[in-house]
């Protein structure tokens, strides 16, 4: 089971069932699902992703994957985003690919920042990873512009499976050591 991770105003806690509704609305939001793979503006498919969620949760496996619910620290019963750091197909050995989003309403306060800060924290000092990878959609500024101010840096420019265009970002651990010094 994943730990809580604690920043000054959010907290990354397991899912609840009580998260299943909101996790839908979220995901099912056409501008927050406009960059997300696997996200659909259709509830059923969203529903089925948290049951998804969920189900990695539980059954762990040999390779590293952990979610959390992310909600404020004033309002711990309302999920206003989601995170991850999982091994992929395209991971290597001590590489984690770090997912993250929030509802818009906490767009452009701060809390993008503070999320990916301590998933990165977490990451290198914690799940023993030495690479963390991100990919992004090409138009997806706000995102590149966060991971670009949390330290990573372009990589490469590929087709993903689905013929649809990303961009791979990459912090090694030794840069994200330096960036925090």
């Amino acid at each position: 089971m994943n730990r809580e991770l604690l920043t000054p105003r959010l907290l990354l806690r397991p899912y609840r069932q009580a998260d299943r509704a909101r996790f839908v609305l979220i995901l099912s939001d056409p501008v927050v699902n406009k960059f997300m793979g696997g996200a659909s503006d259709v509830p059923f498919d969203n529903d089925r992703l948290f049951d998804r969620g969920l189900e990695i949760v539980a059954q762990g496996g040999e390779k590293h994957h952990e979610i959390w619910a992310v909600v404020g620290r004033q309002e711990p019963d309302l999920l206003i985003g989601h995170c991850e750091l999982k091994q992929t197909e395209t991971t290597v050995d001590g590489q984690l690919e770090i997912v993250y989003l929030l509802a818009p309403e906490y767009w452009r306060k701060g809390y993008g920042r503070e999320l990916v800060s301590i998933m990165v924290d977490y990451a290198f000092t914690h799940a023993g990873c030495r690479e963390l990878i991100a990919t992004v959609d090409p138009g997806n500024e706000s995102s590149i512009h966060l991971l670009s101010t949390c330290g990573f840096q372009f990589a490469d420019r590929f087709r993903d499976e689905d013929g649809d265009m990303t961009d791979l970002y990459l912090l090694p651990a030794a840069e994200a050591a330096s960036k925090s010094a």
